[in-house]
C-alpha cells in the first residue's frame, strides 16, 4: 500500500528507503566479515612466523653440519632392525636384522648450543670392493 501526499508538487512515495532493522542487520553482517577475514590474516601471519622460525634453525643447523665436518662423532653401537612379522609374508621366517658395527657405523652430528638438532649418517661397507661408503 503506497500513501500519497496531498498536493503536486510533495508526490512523495513513503514505502521507499530501508528501515533501521535492515541497517542494523546489514552493518552487522559487514562488521562479522571484518572480523572473520581479520582473524583469517592474523593467523596466517602466525603460521607464516612459525614456518621461518623453524626454517631458520634449520638453516642454521645445516650450515653448521657442512662447515664443521670434524666435529661428527662415531656412535659406538650396533644396528637392529626389527621386522614385523605381522605385516610380512607368513613364508618370511627372519624376525631382526643385526649390523654390527665392523660392517656399518653411526656417526653424530648434534648441535647442542643453538639448535639442538642432530643428524646421522650411516656407512656401510662396500660389498664388492670392502670399501666403506
Amino acid at each position: 500500500m503506497q500513501k500519497k501526499s496531498a498536493g503536486l508538487k510533495n508526490n512523495v512515495d513513503l514505502t521507499n528507503g530501508s528501515t533501521m532493522i535492515e541497517t542494523l542487520v546489514g552493518f552487522l553482517v559487514v562488521v562479522i566479515m571484518i572480523l572473520m577475514f581479520s582473524k583469517v590474516v592474523s593467523v596466517s601471519v602466525e603460521m607464516l612466523n612459525a614456518t621461518q622460525k623453524v626454517i631458520d634453525r634449520t638453516e642454521l643447523f645445516n650450515e653448521k653440519v657442512y662447515l664443521r665436518k670434524n666435529y661428527w662423532k662415531t656412535a659406538g653401537m650396533d644396528i637392529y632392525y626389527t621386522i614385523d612379522t605381522e605385516k610380512t609374508n607368513t613364508k618370511n621366517k627372519a624376525k631382526q636384522i643385526k649390523l654390527q658395527q665392523k660392517d656399518a657405523s653411526v656417526n653424530y652430528y648434534f648441535d647442542d648450543e643453538d639448535t639442538n638438532l642432530k643428524m646421522f649418517r650411516f656407512n656401510m661397507k662396500d660389498m664388492i670392493n670392502g670399501t666403506t661408503k
